[in-house]
């Protein structure tokens, strides 16, 4: 998967030895194998003309440029949050936390990645989980002590049973509480599919990559350029995924990855004509 960082200045630094090829620690001044300087490897011409191709790539699908800084450039995502967060947040606050967390998703929430012109890519972490959790249980303490404590209270004059007042209160604080725990323990949007999609449903989907750490899963060489494909296999209800029974990665070089798309093609799949390319996705991982 794509490293993480918190430092988005951070200059880049190679990833692997320019004389060997062979992969460098943060912070090495000279490679553990052949001894030739780290520092000296430089982006070519190449590496820059591939990262304006990757910028452009992320641009259409609606990334935008934050700053660019030659060979490594920083990119955002903005957006309003999805559709789910914001209906349990509409429940327990009436819409109140909703302008909130679509400011928070807009502004300094937004997604952010950088990539740099030796082909590494690193996505700056996403607290947007960590702020709609934060929301969901200011709102649901706000609306459930209001609600109980209303539900008892009406309970209370209606049959003069404090004891049946205290009930109905608890039955509304969770009758709260619950739709804001199923809001939390909701995948993100990357992980759901069409309201329409019902029953197990096995995908693969692919990224261009250049010199990441894994070697080629076909002939097993080192990968300068190639691609990563990511496959699932889940079971979903409405477009939600219930259940996962298998999941993973492989990397190819360009060259296997050319030999594999000749025979199969790319992309997203379903059930029908990408199933035995799923299945060999599949088998190379758990081989």
């Amino acid at each position: 998967m794509t490293p993480s960082t918190s430092d988005p200045g951070a200059a880049a630094s190679p990833t692997h030895c320019s004389a060997c090829g062979a992969r460098l620690s943060p912070g090495d001044a000279f490679c553990s194998q052949c001894g030739t300087e780290a520092d000296s490897a430089e982006p070519g011409d190449a590496d820059r003309a591939w990262l304006r191709r990757r910028v452009q790539d992320l641009e259409v699908a609606g990334w935008e440029t934050e700053a660019d800084h030659g060979d490594r450039v920083v990119l955002r995502k903005r957006g309003f949050g999805s559709v789910l967060p914001h209906v349990g947040l509409f429940l327990v606050s009436g819409g109140v936390l909703n302008v909130v967390y679509a400011a928070y998703r807009y502004t300094v929430g937004a997604p952010r990645r950088e990539v740099r012109a030796d082909g590494t890519e690193l996505s700056y972490p996403d607290r947007d989980g960590d702020l709609r959790g934060k929301l969901l249980l200011a709102g649901a303490v706000l609306a459930g002590g209001v609600a109980s404590g209303a539900a008892a209270l009406v309970a209370f004059l209606l049959t003069g049973s404090l004891t049946v007042g205290v009930a109905l209160g608890a039955v509304a604080l969770v009758a709260l509480l619950v739709p804001m725990l199923l809001v939390l323990a909701l995948p993100d949007g990357e992980e759901r599919k069409s309201a329409s999609t019902f029953g197990r449903e096995r995908t693969v989907s692919e990224e261009p990559v250049r010199n990441p750490p894994e070697p080629c899963a076909a002939c097993g060489d080192r990968v300068h350029t190639g691609v990563r494909r990511q496959f699932d296999d889940r079971l979903y209800a409405g477009g939600l995924p219930l259940r996962t029974y298998r999941e993973g990665e492989n990397v190819y070089c360009r060259a296997c990855a050319a030999d594999r798309s000749d025979g199969d093609g790319a992309g997203e799949t379903g059930e029908g004509e990408r199933e035995p390319d799923v299945e060999r996705e599949l088998e190379r991982l758990m081989g």
